[in-house]
């Protein structure tokens, strides 16, 4: 309604895309210019809507100033949990949102994110260097949550998100993710060791000094990312299940481009470096 143009209603990729750029800052409009062109065109036939846009945009400001501040409360608290059974290994205990939140609020004890089975839990908090050993994460949310060091080993990713989340060390190793995706996260250092990520794709994020060491991509993508010092990507197995030879060549080459650019030439007489595997 304000700028069919910017905001081309037959191309909703590009209008979310432009909107998604202000509320990141990657825009020379600010979200104060946004809200305010939201009240100038939608008027009071619009004001509920409005009033709830705005309070969700500044409840995602508030939560992104909180990536610079780590997570430090600690409690001694044992909650009962229900078990999830799985056979031949022993049972997780099971976290839900509700659980979650009330461990944030009071401090997280000891071991809570390891041997869990997290149900679609949207997690915004964590401490600095937590352990996620053996834990599986079912259609979970993660929202601009700050992760330093966190470790994810032996763990299972379903259907899950990061969305602006800040991952400092992260390291997800010999660990599992299928349909997981990452939207403008910023990533520095850490990244997959012997990890196997099927159908995951990352979009509009930062990546800097991040592995992908004897890892698996399956069918991944990688849109609008900044990378650089990527390593270990030539001990990467790059696959597309499903897909011709030539498809997966072009899903290979597309990656390439991606995370290693400077490794991979432009012009009509030169090749980018062949994968080892």
């Amino acid at each position: 309604m304000s700028d069919p143009e910017n905001y081309p209603p037959s191309d909703r990729a590009r209008t979310v895309r432009a909107v998604n750029n202000i509320l990141q800052g990657a825009s020379t409009r600010t979200t104060d210019d946004l809200l305010a062109e939201l009240a100038e065109k939608g008027g009071d036939y619009y004001a509920g809507e409005i009033e709830g846009v705005k309070k969700d945009i500044l409840a995602f400001q508030a939560q992104k100033l909180l990536i610079g501040q780590p997570y430090t409360k600690t409690s001694g608290r044992q909650y009962h949990y229900k078990l999830f059974e799985r056979d031949g290994h022993p049972p997780l205990k099971v976290v839900n949102q509700r659980l979650f939140d009330w461990a944030a609020k009071g401090g997280f004890p000891p071991g809570f994110f390891e041997n869990t089975y997290f149900d679609h839990v949207t997690i915004y908090c964590m401490p600095d260097y937590t352990h996620c050993l053996d834990s599986v994460f079912q259609e979970c949310n993660f929202a601009v949550c700050r992760m330093v060091g966190t470790h994810f080993e032996d763990a299972s990713l379903y259907s899950s998100e990061f969305h602006s989340c800040c991952l400092s060390g992260a390291i997800f190793s010999d660990s599992t993710l299928a349909n997981t995706h990452f939207y403008d996260c910023v990533q520095h250092r850490g990244g997959f060791i012997r990890s196997r990520l099927r159908r995951c794709n990352t979009l509009d994020a930062l990546m800097t000094g991040v592995t992908f060491a004897e890892s698996t991509l399956d069918g991944c993508s990688f849109d609008r990312v900044r990378a650089n010092r990527i390593r270990g990507l030539h001990t990467a197995t790059i696959t597309q299940g499903g897909a011709t030879e030539e498809e997966c060549r072009h899903n290979r080459e597309a990656i390439y481009k991606a995370l290693r650019p400077e490794d991979y030439p432009q012009g009509p007489d030169r090749r980018p470096p062949a994968p080892e595997r």
